[in-house]
């Protein structure tokens, strides 16, 4: 048996019924962090939409707590945020997790709203900090040299993705979508992530699991992955939605 069988073999997977911060401070190690917190804009995970729309000094202090906790290990942070809370994360990341530059993740199209009274936002923040594992060539995407021009210059592996991210967000009737969560990452957004800044048999760690496409992701890809909810429900549906998810097969790996 290979050593890349045998990382495969040992890949596991669990979510934690529980409160992130209170949950984090039993684990010893992890590779990476990959976080969608809540954003403060009225989403019910279960507990009405209040609860999902505190106060802001106390959704700040909030955020401070789970973030600060996830930063506390010399692994990998990940965090989704709308850009209104960018300055939150980027301030307060400790001196020895780097920003290793933002990402802006296009959503192709948001939210209709006739009455808005400014352009409509279509893009979230992709932050990372910490880490050092770098794995550019899982993430190579066809160039425009290749799939527009037909250039026989271009680099057939393709090109690294640059720091703009178009990626349609998952809702309505997409095929992805699941009924029971209010909200879900693509596929294919957070697959990029796992894939570049970590190695088969890492262990990732989701603080706010939510429909699990984190553990779905590592499960495709030989990671070990440790999720988290306060939500029962989530918990359960999560994991058999991993459970029962078959990957696709060593020569179609990046497809979601």
């Amino acid at each position: 048996m290979t050593t890349s069988e045998q990382t495969r073999r040992a890949a596991t997977s669990q979510i934690i019924h529980g409160d992130c911060v209170e949950v984090m401070k039993t684990l010893d190690h992890v590779d990476i962090v990959f976080a969608d917190p809540p954003y403060n804009i009225g989403k019910n995970y279960g507990r009405g939409a209040k609860d999902d729309l505190r106060p802001v000094r106390e959704y700040v202090n909030w955020a401070l707590g789970w973030f600060g906790k996830a930063c506390s290990g010399s692994w990998c942070v990940w965090v989704v945020t709308p850009p209104k809370w960018e300055d939150l994360y980027y301030v307060n990341a400790p001196g020895d997790k780097p920003s290793r530059g933002p990402i802006v993740w296009h959503e192709t199209f948001s939210t209709y709203n006739s009455k808005a009274k400014w352009f409509i936002p279509s893009y979230r923040m992709l932050l990372c900090y910490g880490g050092d594992t770098w794995n550019p060539e899982a993430i190579r995407v066809p160039s425009a040299r290749q799939s527009k021009y037909n250039d026989k210059r271009a680099d057939p592996r393709g090109r690294i993705p640059a720091n703009v991210w178009t990626i349609p967000r998952v809702c309505g009737k997409h095929k992805e979508r699941v009924p029971w969560h209010p909200t879900q990452l693509p596929f294919k957004l957070v697959e990029r992530c796992v894939l570049a800044t970590s190695n088969e048999g890492d262990t990732v760690l989701d603080p706010f699991c939510g429909s699990g496409v984190t553990g779905l992701v590592c499960k495709k890809h030989n990671r070990n992955f440790i999720g988290i909810d306060s939500n029962e429900e989530y918990v359960r549906r999560a994991t058999e939605r991993i459970e029962l998810f078959a990957p696709a097969t060593q020569a179609d790996r990046r497809t979601p």
